[in-house]
């Protein structure tokens, strides 16, 4: 299952996303929590701000996605999980 992040403009998660989070329309029921948290208030204002993170964005599109059970949830980010199925 697939979810737009960005009302305005489908299929992107650039910055406006952001905008879009500072303006009231995000789409997930934790958008709220991400503005009212003082730790990640900041992160959300700034990215708004940050057309560099979108550039970054873009580039990380170049890797191809796994879905489905082509891929893992890692248990740490550095390093597979050992028990495969």
């Amino acid at each position: 299952m697939a979810a737009f992040l960005d009302m305005i403009i489908p299929g992107t998660f650039d910055n406006m996303s952001f905008k879009n989070l500072m303006n009231g329309l995000g789409v997930l029921g934790s958008v709220p929590l991400l503005l009212s948290d003082p730790r990640t208030r900041p992160f959300v204002e700034k990215y708004a701000k940050d057309a560099d993170f979108a550039r970054a964005m873009e580039k990380l599109n170049v890797y191809k996605v796994k879905v489905d059970n082509q891929g893992e949830v890692r248990r740490r980010c550095d390093a597979p999980n050992t028990c495969r199925k």
